[in-house]
């Protein structure tokens, strides 16, 4: 269903992310092993940017759950809260909304 989908589309967009933030930031750390998932989460780690709270077992078991569209609501939450965390402590997403400026009502 659409729950498996997003969780899909966001594992993917974690790799994504980890991947240019490694290339961009840490250019000598990068290697072509970055396109196996593995070796991204192996350097991802070693360079500090994995913790323990994302439990990559379990992120990746939850992924694979989502590829055979098993059910997996009781844990789209943590799924969600974890990549999310990530991508915020990388750049990719705002850390902030608060700290966003206001929309322009003239731009809709």
């Amino acid at each position: 269903g659409k729950t498996a989908l997003a969780v899909v589309t966001l594992y993917d967009a974690l790799l994504s992310g980890l991947r240019w933030y490694l290339l961009v930031n840490r250019p000598g750390d990068a290697s072509t092993e970055l396109e196996r998932d593995g070796s991204l989460f192996a350097k991802a780690e070693q360079v500090g940017l994995l913790d323990g709270g994302l439990e990559l077992p379990r992120l990746h078991a939850l992924f694979e759950q989502a590829l055979r569209n098993e059910p997996i609501s009781s844990e789209q939450e943590w799924f969600v809260e974890r990549v999310a965390g990530l991508l915020t402590r990388i750049g990719i997403l705002p850390f902030d909304e608060a700290l966003l400026p206001p929309e322009d009502p003239e731009t809709d």
